[in-house]
């Protein structure tokens, strides 16, 4: 699974890119052997205690990719954090799913086009004039609690999910991947927080 980030701060006319953080990440699996061979009774015993811990977890790793339940994963962790929760803009969804098809046109899988855009571009595109922009890339992933639960173990992806002057979300998802064929969905999430402009200034 691949997980990737980028927040772009603007500033008036000045915009100034800062990469964040881009990884890849692996899930790893630990291989317990013992040295002494357990009972029969001990076997069964440990067979019924690790069914009824995944049937207890399964609850919680159930949601299916879905721009709702992602949307909603995110807001749980925003909650914890006494952070207001992202709201789902229209404007950033197309922009998303712009963005997501641009990378399979172009078979590529990175916050900056083979010719040098940046992504937020698209946002204006669809009529949204953020002052902060930010995004969070993902593959690989199956389930939406274990896509966001890693993004959260990321600083840089932490550092868009909960940074509190992002207003506005949009996502868009696709099964497989953009470079070529892949296990599980691609995510993309774009964060903003809308420029606003005085009153005084727009009547000028």
């Amino acid at each position: 699974m691949r997980i990737g980030n980028w927040e772009l701060r603007n500033k008036g006319a000045e915009l100034r890119p800062t990469l964040l953080l881009f990884l890849n990440s692996q899930f790893s699996i630990l291989n317990w052997r013992s040295v002494r061979t357990p009972s029969r009774f001990a076997r069964v015993a440990f067979v019924i205690s690790v069914s009824f811990f995944l049937l207890n977890l399964a609850p919680l790793r159930a949601s299916e990719i879905t721009c709702a339940n992602v949307m909603k994963v995110m807001n749980v962790y925003r909650e914890r954090h006494s952070l207001a929760p992202l709201i789902e803009d229209s404007r950033i969804d197309a922009a998303a799913a712009d963005r997501m098809t641009e990378m399979s046109e172009l078979g590529y899988w990175a916050h900056v086009s083979p010719s040098g855009d940046l992504p937020f571009r698209l946002m204006r595109q669809h009529g949204y004039n953020y002052s902060r922009a930010g995004e969070n890339l993902a593959k690989g992933f199956e389930t939406a609690e274990v896509l966001v639960e890693a993004w959260m173990e990321s600083e840089g992806h932490r550092a868009n999910i909960l940074f509190s002057a992002y207003e506005h979300a949009g996502i868009a998802i696709i099964e497989g991947a953009t470079e070529r064929r892949a296990i599980g969905k691609s995510v993309v999430v774009m964060f903003g927080r809308e420029m606003v402009i005085p009153l005084a200034a727009s009547n000028r």
